[in-house]
């Protein structure tokens, strides 16, 4: 995956009584990443992220939830929220009411899947008798 195959989504989520602009993007990527470890003390790559995101994990959902913040900020050429303020904003309740919209827009953000040679309609070099 390059930075080039990455789509950059906007829009709007509410997290408990807030709505924040989120955009979907390569910086959303790294500020999720820098997020975790903030909050985690651990180190986790984007689709380990991901994948607490989707086991609605508190700091999997805050991590996407930052991230997209930030990156609409940084879009917009202002400086995001810190770390420690939007931690102290939203709690796990408000991340998880909004949880399928942050992570379908994170999905939505990662290159599809090359189709393979037979759903192009090539055909297998293998015999099939």
């Amino acid at each position: 995956m390059q930075a080039t195959d990455i789509s950059a989504q906007e829009r709007e989520i509410r997290l408990g009584d807030r709505v924040i602009n989120a955009r979907f993007d390569h910086n959303m990527m790294r500020q999720a990443e820098m997020y975790y470890q903030q909050t985690t003390m651990r180190r986790l790559g984007f689709y380990g992220i991901v994948d607490q995101a989707i086991a609605r994990t508190y700091s999997g959902l805050g991590a996407i939830a930052y991230g997209a913040s930030a990156a609409a900020a940084m879009a917009e050429e202002k400086k995001p929220l810190s770390m420690q303020a939007f931690d102290r904003m939203f709690d796990y309740e408000a991340l998880r009411a909004a949880a399928s919209d942050m992570i379908f827009g994170t999905l939505e953000l990662l290159p599809k899947p090359k189709k393979s040679g037979a759903e192009n309609g090539e055909k297998n070099a293998e015999s099939q008798t």
